[in-house]
């Protein structure tokens, strides 16, 4: 059996397909791709429809395959392929007198149409986050009740929750579909100075994984605030770091 490459992740995508007995419409949507019928982004969107666990994915994909990317695209691609023309005639017959609408402007369409590309570009990996899943991570001290809270977002006991603290050793997650979007939660163990040797390599994994999370959700019992924002201060981006004054404890904010 021959499998044609029809899209990035090409291999992923037909592991995928033979999990949901759906090979034989990779196969014809390679062979689709090949003979123009769609283009890749479409291609690609099938192949994230077929993935999808949450609505909003499926609604991502179902637009993208409807062509929203490809119609951007393919407008960019115009107003280039129109801007190179009009640039090839200014240097091509620059001793000559050419009309005011192929010179006026120019320069100020080829950077608008940067900005638009760049701006579109720069989005903090949105629709990544959003085909992938979010990346949560509660932080805090021990005994605040992040496990707790992790318990009651996944409906079950994923967590170990008991009195004692440093219960939480290791990173536990679940996934989760909150609202349509696809999340990974992660609790972690708690953040405190007078830690021993296993509780230190625990708090160093928290730290860590914090650190690939998009999202950090820091849990702090009141009379301790302080206490809590010496661990975590680090963590907290310039924005949230310059308006830390403001901040009263049990206020929520991301």
């Amino acid at each position: 059996m021959a499998v044609v490459p029809w899209s990035r992740g090409s291999l992923r995508r037909f592991r995928v397909c033979r999990v949901f007995g759906l090979l034989n419409l990779a196969n014809s949507r390679a062979v689709r791709v090949l003979n123009g019928k769609l283009d890749l982004t479409a291609a690609e969107a099938v192949a994230d429809l077929v993935e999808a666990d949450t609505r909003r994915q499926r609604d991502q994909a179902l637009a993208q395959m409807q062509g929203a990317l490809a119609q951007a695209y393919d407008g960019w691609r115009d107003r280039l392929v129109a801007l190179m023309a009009r640039l090839e005639a200014v240097i091509d017959f620059s001793d000559e007198e050419l009309p005011d609408d192929v010179t006026l402007g120019l320069l100020d369409a080829v950077g608008d149409l940067g900005n638009e590309i760049s701006s579109y570009l720069d989005d903090d990996r949105r629709g990544e986050r959003l085909r992938e899943g979010l990346q949560i991570v509660i932080l805090g001290a021990p005994n605040v009740g992040k496990s707790s809270l992790l318990n009651r977002l996944a409906r079950r006991e994923a967590a170990i929750v008991s009195d004692e603290a440093g219960t939480t050793r290791d990173v536990v997650e679940v996934t989760l579909d909150l609202a349509g979007f696809a999340v990974t939660l992660a609790d972690t163990a708690g953040l405190r100075a007078d830690a021993g040797a296993v509780e230190r390599e625990g708090m160093r994994r928290a730290l860590d994984r914090a650190d690939r999370a998009d999202l950090k959700l820091v849990l702090a019992d009141a009379s301790r605030w302080d206490e809590t924002w010496a661990a975590v201060e680090h963590q907290v981006d310039d924005k949230h770091h310059r308006c830390r004054q403001q901040v009263r404890p049990g206020t929520c904010f991301t």
